[in-house]
């Protein structure tokens, strides 16, 4: 549950989002025998879709439930 999109503009105070690496590889370096990319396949599989308007991986609700199991 943690937005880190202040913490990646102290690298790219532009556009902090195009310093997220969620597959550890970059787009179109990989493709799957079926001309897939790589990149593509694991997002699909992770259940996230890549935006630059908001960080993929924050999860809100799912950060105030672990906050209140943490708080117990």
């Amino acid at each position: 549950g943690i937005d880190w999109t202040d913490y990646l503009a102290r690298s790219n105070a532009v556009n902090p989002l195009k310093c997220t690496n969620l597959c550890f590889s970059s787009p179109s370096l990989v493709t799957t025998s079926d001309g897939r990319d790589y990149t593509d396949l694991v997002m699909e599989k992770l259940g996230m879709k890549p935006s630059l308007e908001s960080y993929v991986r924050y999860d809100a609700e799912k950060g105030a439930q672990l906050k209140q199991q943490a708080m117990q």
